[in-house]
């Protein structure tokens, strides 16, 4: 297509590309200007989740991934049915509550219709001047039935109280900032204002109960699984306290180490009073065998070792007593040392009344003999009292070891089970310091108030008419043209005789045009004149005047009109002066 062909396209179709763009936007243009205006309403939500740190200011961090996920729950929770629900049940309340109507609060159209509508066992969920209680009231009778009066309104499509209505509220995020915009466009400005501040106020009590509960929950297990801890400790310890009672421990390591070295010095005293046990034995039996060898004194006579049986108890007794003295026996230990005082001298009587030599000299000699024998007796006898006592007490020592060493086992369990509890009860503890400061930290951080109180509208909001309807009347012009621009590109007619000479490459005289009923006269006086145009070309063409010339006209197709192009040439030609002949050959 050149333009010229383009031209003369638009020439031919302009009445198309005026009348179609003009009715498009006159019906535009009266459709838009029926529709009623709408009121705009919009607040502002300070949510201090960028900017608030908290009491954490240390280690305060900005997480632009985890800022950003929150500032999209946030949004999130701002499109939930769950808040378009609360919100319209919340303006249902308000609504039913009024006596009549108020600007402020819903216009008077929505008040009558409402109070049309609405049936009675709804009204009389109402209870007049209690807000709290009217919507609890109403609250507790929503089920998800379609008979249900409140159900139908918020999910049939009502224009206040639906979630589709109210989910065109517009919720976004001013740039970086902590503000979140809140905007809603309605034909009522009451109920358009009342819906962003329900919307703000729900959003504000739903984001603080959700990151509060939280925390909570975290602090509320902690402090469960310490007060668990807390009583596994205790009654480990509890356990340890009445096996320590039990057995008679007060400081498992203190007695065992107290009878270690214990034990160490009694081993030495012992090894020191049996050296001197065997020393003093083989003292006294050298005295013996000199006594009797010499002086044919027997010093193992019934009456001398019954003395010694009674000097060996009292020393054996003393020796308990000094071992472990008290007040009773230090009273005993007198009386003790006092009767080994009298069996010494018993003794040493016993033997100065023993027959011996009548010599001066013997006898001397003799008596000496026997104060070393009686103190070598007190010496062995001594000694021996005293490694009994300490064999009894080395005895008791292995019973207390055999006592302390599965006691010790136990206890080191014990020891080991506590320190478990304990453990795991400080690491309980710091958990749960965590976490309450953690949640002392979220409620501070947790301070999203509002930032621009929504404000009644006054000035309405008039559909833009004008611009639907030029609007309309440019895409009606385009989308005409560009049909025409179509029609013509597919069109593939001849129709015009420049056309012909183009697409068949030959040259064309002229051409006939149809008569369709509606334009006879031009097409005949066009006609006319292709046809003398025609026939002075046939003239031309004639070579020899005498014979006559014949034109034959073909075609192939039915209707094309060649019988009256024949007519019309021959027509053309008789009013020239020439005859002419027209024959119609038919098919056979």
């Amino acid at each position: 297509m050149d333009i010229f062909h383009f031209i003369k396209l638009l020439v031919s179709k302009f009445l198309y590309l005026i009348i179609v763009p003009v009715v498009v936007g006159g019906l535009v243009f009266v459709v838009t200007k029926s529709i009623s205006p709408h009121y705009s309403s919009a607040s502002t939500i300070y949510t201090g989740i960028t900017s608030n740190t908290g009491i954490v200011v240390d280690v305060f961090r900005v997480d632009n991934t985890a800022t950003q996920n929150e500032y999209n729950n946030v949004l999130s929770m701002l499109r939930s049915s769950t808040l378009h629900e609360e919100v319209a049940l919340r303006l249902l309340t308000q609504h039913l509550l009024l006596e009549r109507p108020q600007r402020e609060i819903m216009s008077d159209e929505a008040f009558y219709e409402l109070k049309k509508y609405a049936p009675d066992s709804i009204r009389r969920l109402v209870v007049k001047g209690d807000y709290e209680q009217s919507y609890q009231n109403l609250k507790s009778v929503i089920t998800e039935d379609e008979n249900n009066y409140i159900y139908r309104l918020m999910h049939y499509g009502h224009r206040f109280y639906s979630i589709q209505a109210i989910s065109r509220m517009k919720t976004e995020r001013l740039t970086n900032s902590d503000l979140i915009r809140i905007s809603y466009e309605l034909s009522d400005p009451g109920i358009c204002y009342n819906t962003v501040k329900y919307a703000t106020e729900v959003i504000i009590e739903y984001y603080g109960e959700l990151k509060i509960s939280q925390t909570n929950s975290a602090v509320g297990y902690f402090e469960e699984q310490l007060e668990q801890a807390q009583d596994k400790l205790r009654e480990a310890e509890q356990e340890l306290l009445e096996y320590n009672v039990e057995h008679d421990i007060v400081n498992y390591f203190e007695q065992t180490k107290q009878l270690t070295t214990q034990q160490e010095k009694l081993e030495l005293l012992m090894q020191e009073t049996k050296m001197a046990y065997e020393s003093s034995v083989e003292v006294l039996r050298k005295l013996e065998t000199e006594v009797g060898s010499r002086y044919r004194i027997n010093l193992r006579n019934y009456d001398i070792m019954k003395l010694r049986d009674r000097l060996v108890n009292i020393n054996y007794q003393i020796t308990l007593l000094e071992s472990g003295p008290s007040d009773q026996g230090r009273h005993n230990l007198v009386t003790l040392e006092q009767q080994r005082m009298e069996v010494e001298t018993q003794m040493k009587l016993k033997l100065d009344s023993m027959s011996i030599s009548d010599k001066n000299s013997q006898m001397m000699e003799a008596q000496y003999l026997l104060a070393q024998w009686l103190d070598a007796v007190k010496e062995n006898e001594s000694s021996a009292a005293q490694l009994k006592s300490l064999k009894e007490r080395l005895d008791e020592f292995m019973m207390q070891y055999k006592r302390f060493a599965p006691v010790g086992a136990t206890i080191k369990r014990f020891e080991r089970e506590i320190d478990v509890y304990e453990r795991q009860y400080l690491n309980i503890l710091e958990q749960l310091g965590m976490a309450r400061q953690n949640e002392q930290n979220m409620n501070m951080r947790l301070n999203m108030r509002i930032f621009d109180a929504p404000a009644f509208p006054i000035n309405p909001i008039y559909a833009p008419y004008k611009m639907y309807s030029l609007a309309s009347a440019v895409f009606a012009f385009l989308f005409t043209l560009l049909a025409i621009i179509i029609i013509d590109l597919l069109d593939k007619r001849i129709k015009t005789p420049s056309r012909l000479a183009k697409l068949s490459g030959l040259e064309v005289v002229s051409g006939f045009s149809l008569k369709d009923g509606r334009n006879n006269v031009i097409a005949e006086a066009l006609n006319e004149k292709a046809a003398v145009l025609v026939t002075e070309r046939i003239k031309m063409l004639r070579q020899m005047p005498d014979r006559p010339l014949i034109v034959q006209l073909t075609t192939n197709w039915d209707g094309s009109g060649i019988k009256e192009v024949a007519l019309m040439l021959s027509k053309s030609l008789k009013k020239q002066g020439d005859d002419a002949l027209v024959l119609a050959l038919s098919r056979p």
